[in-house]
């Protein structure tokens, strides 16, 4: 019996490794992911955008499956698009968790000025929010008699994150009249 000769079989060529992939995205178009993030955040600063971009890659180094799906569907742009939307999402994400975080309530102002020197200044801005209030109230509004009402509105806003709608109609006031004082507190805050 006669049996075929033993000839090498060589495997066909296969997709790089996700891990290989990435990290050659990661040399080639991280600047460019980053660009495309800046003019769809313009108030987040760089180091918020290269941290986004970063955590990005990370997250496309869990994301094999998807990696190597994306490779094998459209190659180099495939992946880059799956990295830019990956990378919008982290910095969504945690453009969301700030603006949370930034509405929680604060009980003891203490707290917030021992926990971190970061925290001092916000703190310091809490303690002047009174006059910072009694100076906005009045530049928002043009009729004297509105002006006990709207303060009150306002102090109730920033004391239960309610909806302008909501706090505007528990004082019988337009919204109109809130998000006029709010803007002028703002401005005042930015003013510190």
């Amino acid at each position: 019996m006669r049996t075929a000769a033993h000839v090498p079989v060589h495997p066909a060529p296969t997709a790089p490794a996700a891990a290989a992939i990435v990290e050659r995205m990661f040399v080639t178009h991280r600047e460019s992911v980053m660009q495309y993030l800046r003019p769809r955040f313009p108030r987040v600063c760089s180091g918020q955008i290269e941290d986004a971009v970063g955590d990005a890659f990370i997250d496309l180094l869990r994301q094999c499956d998807d990696v190597e799906a994306a490779w094998a569907n459209g190659g180099v742009e495939r992946v880059a698009g799956l990295l830019r939307v990956v990378a919008w999402r982290q910095l969504r994400g945690q453009r969301r968790r700030a603006h949370v975080r930034s509405e929680q309530g604060v009980a003891d102002l203490s707290s917030i000025r021992s926990s971190n020197p970061a925290g001092q200044n916000l703190g310091v801005a809490l303690i002047h929010i009174e006059r910072a209030i009694d100076r906005a109230v009045p530049a928002a509004n043009t009729r004297p008699s509105m002006l006990p009402t709207v303060r009150a509105a306002l102090l109730d806003k920033l004391e239960t994150h309610d909806s302008d709608g909501t706090v505007a109609a528990r004082h019988g006031i337009r919204r109109e009249h809130l998000n006029r004082a709010k803007r002028a507190l703002m401005e005042e805050f930015v003013g510190l």
